[in-house]
């Protein structure tokens, strides 16, 4: 719930909304996370730490984030 929470505010202070629900958009960054940690220790040379998530979450959170619509 705190990451979920942290996420929102982030990508508000950022001027976007997620266009999905925050929890699904959680568990999948979770579990992109964790599957490109596995990735790493099968492939270390390919896939550094760090790296799939650097390529993808960004294109992940394009695809479903739009502008925040002002309130009021």
């Amino acid at each position: 719930a705190r990451i979920a929470q942290l996420l929102v505010k982030g990508l508000a202070d950022a001027g976007r909304e997620l266009t999905i629900d925050v929890d699904a958009f959680v568990r999948a960054a979770l579990a992109l996370h964790e599957g490109s940690l596995e990735q790493s220790y099968l492939e270390p040379a390919g896939a550094p730490p760090g790296h799939l998530e650097r390529q993808v979450l960004p294109v992940l959170l394009a695809a479903v984030t739009s502008r925040r619509r002002p309130v009021g």
